[in-house]
């Protein structure tokens, strides 16, 4: 058996802080460069820049399409990046021997993001199609108007990629300043592991963002539970086959200690054949195809959700079934 990894960390003058982790037993190196900033610290006209700022990040100067993403492939790697309310995040994967070039490329990334005019059009027109997409979705129809009630006025109770109007309305200037806050050094978190020293990678990552300027901790809204809608089901008409359905309720939030027996829950519930919601709604009562549980936590509270969808004619029983099954 592997002996337990340990992981060694630091934090700079300017406030990221940094960890690296020793795992001597596989050939390759992660490189996970965070956040803190996410899509719940938007004011709403600004919904979606968070996300936008995301995109651009693998923007080249060079106007290379996906010249970022390349440099890392051809190291023999891989690279991803997601926006979530309260945390943005770009990592790559690479084989060992390469991931101080990886390093390299990721803190160009955060740290000069591209925001040539008009490779922003570009990508404005992706987000827009992106948004076209999940508008196309009678599921995620469903899965936001649940986040909407559970979140009402908050940035939590908003689509992370924003709107339409939004989007076109948002200028390279707010992208600029933006990027700045996202990854200044009070925001950032810079997490390595794999087959390296964890000192001289410590040393590396210091070299590599040491220099980011220190800016203020994201600030989101205080949200309180008593301000949900009184409204709790709301009733989308969409033209499909199916009707598709989210119930959803509050959790322990990412700061509890339950937030564990919450993710337990969501697995009994949802995860695998033998899960709750799968046993009572498809295999006893064949009344859905596809059925989850999901949990998100936020900093406080978290939320738990089930999907499915079915035919309309049997929705009420789903979801009567499904309520039943976490009992």
């Amino acid at each position: 058996m592997p002996a337990a990894l340990t992981t060694v960390q630091r934090t700079l003058p300017n406030g990221v802080h940094l960890f690296a982790t020793p795992v001597p037993h596989t050939a390759a190196v992660s490189l996970y460069v965070a956040s803190r900033a996410g899509s719940g610290g938007e004011p709403a006209e600004l919904s979606g820049i968070t996300h936008f700022v995301e995109h651009m990040l693998f923007r080249h100067r060079s106007h290379e399409p996906g010249a970022f993403a390349c440099a890392i492939e051809r190291l023999g790697g891989q690279i991803n990046a997601a926006t979530e309310p309260e945390l943005t995040m770009v990592g790559a994967k690479v084989p060992s021997e390469s991931w101080i070039d990886a390093l390299h490329i990721v803190t160009r990334m955060v740290h000069a993001p591209v925001m040539d005019p008009d490779e922003i059009e570009k990508e404005r027109a992706v987000i827009l199609d992106e948004l076209g997409l999940l508008d196309d979705l009678p599921e995620e129809a469903a899965r936001r108007s649940v986040l909407a009630r559970l979140w009402p006025n908050h940035p939590f109770g908003r689509e992370i990629a924003g709107t339409a109007t939004t989007v076109r309305s948002l200028t390279r200037d707010a992208l600029l300043r933006r990027a700045v806050e996202m990854f200044s050094g009070h925001n950032t978190i810079v997490s390595v592991a794999g087959s390296l020293d964890p000192a001289a990678a410590l040393d590396l990552l210091a070299d590599a963002f040491g220099s980011a300027p220190a800016g203020s901790f994201e600030v989101y809204p205080v949200f309180h539970a008593n301000g949900q809608e009184s409204g709790r089901v709301q009733v989308i008409p969409r033209e499909a086959e199916q009707a598709y359905f989210s119930i959803g309720g509050f959790t322990p939030g990412r700061t509890s200690r339950d937030r564990y027996a919450t993710e337990l829950l969501a697995a009994v519930l949802g995860a695998g054949f033998g899960a709750r919601l799968v046993l009572e709604l498809r295999e006893r009562h064949g009344l859905a195809y596809d059925i989850g549980a999901d949990v998100g936590h936020c900093g406080d509270p978290g939320v738990l959700s089930f999907d499915g969808g079915t035919d309309p004619d049997r929705l009420t029983r789903a979801g009567a079934y499904g309520l039943g099954a976490r009992s």
